[in-house]
């Protein structure tokens, strides 16, 4: 499942926590939050509020692309996907090519080799598919930087979660039975 602003909270004793069963989008994220942000109060201090795992899943944008190659290849038969990006990214996850946040913000040149790898795979499976593969990097480098603050290991944080001080904990999963690769 994919986590954007709409799944921050806008309580502001509730925290937001995106668990490594999770794809984030950081555009997206980033995008949606300042556009509720400008809807009204409620979302203000939104980042002090949010936790995201170090191994949740990072849907880039040539993910999304790929969607929409898929969608359109299906010979009139619609698929029926957001174009998100999630299925694709999913299948780098399970095809273990998939980038994490760790990745992201442990070693940016490494990253950025992976990541490449990782272009150049898509490009060979969907020629069609275009990439700007170094404005990615530079839009993911100043993103990288904003969540710093926001990640933490997510096992240990659930551990703590659970063995600390009482907490109301709800868990969140995909829309549909038997969507959530997690499940299967």
């Amino acid at each position: 499942m994919t986590r954007t602003a709409t799944s921050l909270s806008v309580r502001p004793r509730d925290l937001s926590d995106f668990r490594n069963g999770v794809v984030i989008h950081l555009p997206g994220l980033f995008e949606e939050a300042e556009k509720n942000l400008k809807k009204g109060p409620g979302l203000e201090g939104w980042e002090s509020r949010t936790v995201i795992s170090d191994r949740v899943h990072i849907v880039f944008d040539f993910h999304q692309a790929v969607d929409g190659i898929q969608e359109q290849q299906q010979d009139g038969k619609n698929l029926g996907t957001t174009k998100k990006g999630i299925g694709p990214v999913y299948a780098c996850k399970a095809s273990r090519t998939g980038l994490r946040i760790c990745d992201l913000l442990d070693d940016f040149h490494e990253f950025s080799k992976k990541f490449r790898v990782l272009a150049q795979q898509g490009k060979a499976m969907y020629p069609a598919l275009t990439i700007n593969t170094e404005a990615e990097l530079q839009q993911l480098k100043v993103y990288a930087e904003r969540i710093r603050p926001l990640v933490k290991d997510g096992v240990y944080f659930m551990h703590q979660a659970l063995h600390g001080p009482p907490k109301k904990i709800l868990v969140e999963g995909a829309n549909a039975a038997l969507l959530d690769i997690q499940l299967r």
